[in-house]
């Protein structure tokens, strides 16, 4: 295809770069309107703690999610007043990530619910629990992962 500024742009190379945009703008257009967790400033070294929340940020009976040590989504709930419990947010069943309700634990994939007082599946089609993320509260009520 000739322009008048002579440059030359072929067929593939059109049909590339406009597949390319368009590809571009069908991803953004997917794209969940929900703001994403705010990556960690420092991922955590190895044996080094790393701050998920507060216990104060964490209602009781409730669970949030927050930014783990590698980026990832932390469930942390507070089954008891000042018992914390983390979770991994993938679930067990295909690896989706895990969505924190009000009081409980939930896989948008497939529908899989977990107790947010253990990681145990308790309806939907998980079998396994998620895995148990080690926390420490420190003296200021401040969660860290270990």
């Amino acid at each position: 295809m000739e322009h008048e500024t002579g440059i030359h742009v072929g067929r593939r190379t059109l049909i590339a770069g406009t597949g390319a945009v368009a590809g571009a703008w069908a991803l953004t257009s997917c794209a969940d309107d929900a703001e994403p967790a705010a990556a960690p400033e420092q991922p955590a070294q190895p044996g080094q703690m790393f701050t998920l929340t507060t216990v104060s940020q964490v209602p009781v009976g409730g669970v949030v999610s927050v930014p783990g040590p590698d980026g990832k989504p932390v469930l942390v709930s507070q089954p008891e007043p000042g018992t914390v419990k983390a979770f991994d947010s993938t679930c067990t069943h295909k690896g989706c990530t895990v969505n924190a309700g009000e009081s409980k634990l939930q896989c948008p994939c497939h529908g899989a619910e977990f107790d947010p007082a253990s990681g145990a599946p308790v309806a939907g089609p998980a079998k396994a629990p998620l895995a148990t993320v080690n926390v420490h509260i420190d003296e200021q009520g401040n969660v860290h992962a270990v």
